[in-house]
Order: structure tokens, then sequence, then C-alpha cells
């Protein structure tokens, strides 16, 4: 158990480490001046989080309210963006943790399964709608393009996934598949996803 001062020191290097990476996040041509398809400090704190718990959280905060302040942000607009940010590292981790066999090392294929379907693109629903929803409030997105804004993590996040390699991509269905047969039920609501992903990625429907 780290002492106080040590605990607040390694908050304060979170909050720096993510206010550098949301600059860098930042470069990659974001919607409204913030909303970015790259965001590298959702990684790097949710890494954090895992490794060392849920006490390293309080570091996301003020590292977010920083980039956002610094990158000239409203004051609403940078609350919704460090809110929505701790929030998703707290899910992602949260979630990560109820899988019976995650591992933070990656070394089982459900482990990937759960980072990537779980962690990036679940929780990202929420970073997404707390973020989107706050630019409309601060007048910065208009209400035709809420849809096109909250999308757009997503379709990254798909577009980034079919970026991979063919083993990777293989690597991937193979996870899925095993997720989706793990209660020996496949649902069609579950065979239906899987085709999506397929589709998204260009790889055949597994049999």
């Amino acid at each position: 158990m780290p002492s106080r001062a040590r605990l607040i020191g390694l908050n304060l290097a979170l909050a720096a480490v993510y206010a550098l990476a949301v600059r860098l996040g930042l470069a990659f041509n974001p919607e409204a001046g913030f909303a970015t398809p790259v965001w590298p400090p959702a990684g790097i704190a949710l890494a954090v989080v895992l490794l060392l718990g849920n006490r390293l959280l309080p570091g996301v905060f003020p590292g977010a309210c920083t980039a956002a302040l610094l990158a000239r942000a409203p004051l609403l607009v940078t609350l919704g963006i460090a809110v929505g940010g701790t929030c998703q590292v707290l899910a992602a981790a949260t979630l990560l943790r109820r899988v019976p066999t995650f591992s933070i090392t990656l070394e089982r294929v459900t482990s990937v399964v759960a980072l990537i379907v779980g962690a990036a693109v679940a929780c990202t629903t929420i970073s997404a709608t707390l973020g989107v929803g706050t630019l409309y409030v601060a007048g910065l997105v208009r209400p035709s393009q809420l849809p096109e804004a909250w999308q757009q993590p997503f379709e990254n996040a798909l577009n980034e996934l079919d970026g991979l390699l063919p083993a990777a991509k293989e690597l991937l269905i193979q996870g899925l598949v095993i997720v989706v047969h793990a209660d020996a039920v496949v649902t069609t609501e579950e065979a239906e996803l899987l085709r999506v992903i397929c589709a998204s990625v260009h790889c055949p429907m597994p049999l």
C-alpha cells in the first residue's frame, strides 16, 4: 500500500502524462476542436488503473481538465471531457475485472477480446455520449452534427480493426467465437453481431 505522499505523486504523474497524451490526440483532426479519432490517454489511464488500482483514478480528472483548458475549451466542455474520460476508465477497468479469465498480460484470446470489445468499443459509448453531449450544450456542435459526431469514435474503431494484419484479424474472430460459444448457446443477436464484425473487418463468417 503506497504512502499518501507516493499516492499523490503517482496521481500527479498520471495527470501530467494524461494531459500530454490528450495534446497528442488533439493533433488528429479534432471534431469541434476536442473530439478526435485517436485518444491515447484512455489506454494509458486504463493500463495504470488496472496495474495500480482505482486509487489512481483521481489523476485522470485533473489531467483531462488541464489538457482541455490548454486547448482553450470552455469550462463546461472541460468538465464534460474530464468526467467522460474518468467514467470511461472506471467502467472499462470494472468491466475487465469482472471477466473471469482476463489477464492484463493479454496472454489469453478472451483477454484480448474483452479489451477490444468491452473496453475499447462498449466503454467508448460513455465518453462519446458525455463528450458530444457537452459540445452540443456548449453550442460547439449543431443538432444536425450530433449523429455523425457520436458515431465517429465507433467508425474509427472499426477502421482500426480493419487495418489489422490478416493473422491478427483471424485471432480476433477466433476469440469472438470462443466468447460466443462460452455458454454453449448462440443467440440470434450474438450471431448477428459476429456477422457484422466479420463484415466490418472483411473476414469470412466462421462456421
